[in-house]
């Protein structure tokens, strides 16, 4: 038996062993309200904010759920903020305060995160257009973003608002991560590169793979990108309801069908995976459901499924499950729902 309980409102999720962190949807204001947070990372604590009093809300919220409270936070959190009032990378105490802020004027729309093992953070803005949310864009997007615990920005990779399918240049960067010896892997697939792009730990550019398509090695809409144990990359090739398994070279090596279609992933240190599946329905990806598949990164075999809790509404297209996905060394599993604004916490009892 799962339980859950509600946090916040979050997109995607990414987790190392100390921290929490997230990212918005996007880097403009919103009008006339609060705008969600898009991606957070983290082990043990959970928690959101866009203006002062959507912090207030959240730390009323988390302390209300059974499951969600006290006893289970950890050390500070980090999460990126979808409004430009606010600074877009917020670090918070486990009881919800807030402990600093960085990274004003660098994003349109965040969308990727990942922290490295050094807890160094990263972040991709996948925006290719000249405004958001009907303002001005200000020239940002199509970069990825490295910074330090304490937000010093340490790197940039991209050009600021230029797309491209170069070396230095991303169509709309999805999702980044970090191998244990610095090399970088960059998923290039909300526009058309449709691409796996990889650098190393300088920012110099190695080598890339992928093209528009369905054969192996080919992708549509590369979405969200993790590491196994032994380095082993793994992509999830949403539009083709996939993941596909590389060699850090790129060289391919299997694709599973049956963790549905991939919205985010996580792999923990004991090689488990964890995919959400945001999008299928009956016109996306029939005879699929919403919900978080759970496995074995060594073999593919799913062991557990988490549906939904929203799969009532699973035919409304502008309603979304679970895209961003982390779990702590507890158990305990983190799904971002990107309609509902909320990060839910799953826990055995």
């Amino acid at each position: 038996m799962i339980a859950h309980g509600l946090l916040g409102g979050h997109h995607v999720v990414h987790r190392t062993d100390r921290t929490l962190a997230g990212c918005a949807r996007g880097g403009i204001p919103r009008r006339g309200g609060a705008a969600p947070c898009h991606a957070i990372s983290s082990g043990r604590a959970l928690a959101t904010a866009s203006d002062e009093h959507e912090r207030r809300r959240v730390r009323r919220d988390h302390r209300r759920g059974s499951r969600s409270g006290r006893e289970h936070l950890g050390p500070p959190s980090v999460l990126r903020n979808r409004s430009s009032r606010s600074p877009p990378i917020l670090k918070f105490a486990p009881g919800g305060e807030l402990l600093d802020s960085w990274g004003e004027g660098d994003f349109a729309h965040p969308h990727g995160f990942h922290i490295d093992p050094d807890g160094n953070i990263w972040a991709t803005d996948a925006n290719g257009s000249e405004t958001v949310l009907g303002l001005s864009a200000g020239g940002r997007g199509q970069q990825v973003f490295k910074y330090s615990p304490t937000g010093e920005r340490l790197l940039t990779l991209g050009q600021a608002g230029v797309a491209g399918h170069g070396p230095d240049t991303f169509d709309r960067p999805t999702d980044v991560a970090v191998a244990a010896n610095g090399d970088i892997f960059v998923t290039d697939g909300h526009g058309t590169n449709n691409r796996v792009v990889k650098f190393d730990r300088d920012g110099s550019f190695i080598t890339t793979w992928g093209q528009t398509g369905a054969g192996p090695g080919e992708f549509n809409q590369p979405h969200t990108i993790a590491l196994d144990s032994a380095g082993r990359v793994f992509v999830g090739d949403r539009s083709n309801s996939r993941v596909q398994v590389f060699e850090p070279d790129g060289t391919f090596v299997v694709a599973w069908t049956q963790f549905g279609r991939p919205s985010g992933m996580f792999i923990d240190e004991d090689d488990r995976i964890y995919v959400t599946d945001s999008t299928s329905n009956s016109r996306n990806n029939p005879g699929w459901k919403r919900g978080i598949y759970i496995g074995s990164a060594k073999d593919g075999v799913v062991t557990a499924f988490i549906p939904d809790p929203d799969l009532a509404e699973q035919e409304q297209n502008r309603i979304s499950g679970a895209s961003g996905i982390t779990a702590d060394r507890q158990g305990s599993v983190y799904a971002a729902d990107v309609g509902p604004h909320r990060v839910r916490k799953y826990v055995t009892p």
